[in-house]
């Protein structure tokens, strides 16, 4: 589908505005004097996803993925990220605590120091932030994602594994369709670890061995599952929560930023096989995280909001745009759908009215699942809660005081198209 000049520039302007591209006022890119512990080239680069099969698209490195970058909790990262592309670019840390927005831009052809101490274990994302629009060689379209694991000094769960594995899922190929409700984004090519699935060797594990898998949805839009035939999960941390109740799978399922920790094991005396994974993009239910908990709340909230999320269909050139309680954001004229005390406990009461699932997250917070479709839970904490279709979610959290934060919808396509709102802290 082609759109019209005249709606492609509109959108595409709306991609380039706002002061989550622009920098911020009194910024400078500057890197201090010390050493950095990181450092990220964001670059174009031709990358191969099977035999024959190439694509050009801006990368951190020159790689799909970005490197795996390590840290260790309570020390500082130094990182030192060179763009040089014709374009400015954002790049968020999620899940940590910083750098804030003030750090996060990096004008084209310049470096920038982005400074941070991770506090908890466990696997991260850091990707472009950048509003994409129509653009699809910008933000997530492109190649900008990667993994961070953040180690303790004693990781328990690594010493009784003989090995470790990271995996990182990403859709390649993104292009625009019509559906009956509007246009959609849709991706051509599901990658593991930057290439698709059958071009590269086998998995094996062998008789009696245990691996520990770490695994990253860095998709823009796709909601991922993973499986291991012959093999199950169990899956120990979500978003680098360790999880109350580990509970045994047979398949993961990945909305876009989730990330899942879980132990494959081969049980002693199996005859060692070779096995493909089995990846697709499925979002064909709500992945039930209220297994992982235990009980119910019994925790009171200070105060609890109502967040309803809706869509209104090819309202904005064609394509659906969206609003969280009736207000569609602006990049333009942020205000505040909230204004919170910090250190106050809230309650959302989340409501989807689409029939899309809807993976949210909110900036710098974790959120601990209270009830997912009317099943109540507790101490099942994450930094992406999925909404089903037409259902109802309940999360607490903590108000951590550090400035404004967004909540936004991780799917690129929702979030450019108004899925976000900022709670002023």
């Amino acid at each position: 589908m082609v759109l019209g000049r005249r709606a492609f520039l509109q959108l595409s302007g709306a991609a380039a505005i706002g002061r989550y591209l622009e920098p911020p006022a009194g910024t400078a890119p500057v890197v201090a004097q010390t050493d950095p512990t990181h450092v990220l080239h964001i670059r174009k680069a031709r990358v191969e996803l099977a035999p024959g099969h190439l694509i050009s698209t801006v990368t951190y490195d020159g790689r799909l993925p970005g490197p795996l970058l390590r840290a260790a909790v309570g020390q500082p990262m130094r990182v030192d990220v060179y763009n040089e592309t014709d374009s400015a670019e954002r790049l968020y840390w999620h899940g940590q605590d910083g750098p804030l927005d003030a750090d996060s831009y990096v004008p084209a052809h310049c470096v920038r120091r982005m400074e941070f101490t991770p506090a908890r274990p466990g696997l991260y994302f850091y990707h472009s932030q950048a509003i994409a629009a129509v653009h699809l060689d910008a933000g997530l379209y492109s190649g900008q994602a990667g993994a961070l694991l953040v180690e303790c000094a004693h990781q328990s769960g690594r010493r009784r594994c003989d090995r470790e594995w990271v995996v990182v899922l990403k859709e390649f190929g993104p292009f625009v369709r019509r559906t009956k409700r509007g246009c959609e984004i849709g991706s051509r090519s599901l990658t593991l670890n930057g290439r698709i699935p059958g071009a590269g060797a086998p998995v094996r594990i062998n008789s009696g061995e245990r691996v520990l898998l770490h695994v990253l949805n860095a998709s823009a839009t796709e909601s991922c599952s993973l499986a291991l035939p012959g093999h199950s999960f169990e899956v120990t941390a979500l978003d680098g929560n360790p999880v109350p109740s580990p509970a045994t799978v047979a398949t993961l399922q990945l909305s876009p930023a989730e990330r899942i920790c879980a132990i494959v094991e081969a049980r002693s005396g199996e005859t060692d096989r070779p096995a493909e994974w089995l990846l697709r993009a499925e979002p064909c239910e709500t992945w039930d995280c209220t297994r992982f908990g235990s009980g119910s709340s019994a925790r009171t909230p200070d105060a609890t909001l109502d967040v309803v999320l809706s869509r209104h269909d090819a309202a904005r050139s064609g394509f659906n745009s969206w609003s969280i309680n009736g207000v569609r954001f602006s990049a333009t004229d942020p205000r505040s759908l909230f204004d919170l005390q910090c250190g106050q406990r809230y309650r959302l009461k989340i409501r989807n009215t689409s029939d899309e699932f809807l993976p949210l997250h909110l900036q710098r917070h974790r959120l601990e699942i209270v009830s997912a479709a009317g099943r109540p839970t507790a101490g099942v904490l994450k930094d992406v809660v999925t909404v089903g279709p037409r259902q109802p979610l309940e999360v607490d959290f903590v108000a951590d005081g550090r400035g404004p934060a967004l909540l936004y919808c991780t799917r690129q396509l929702h979030r450019d198209f108004g899925l976000m709102a900022q709670f002023g802290i």
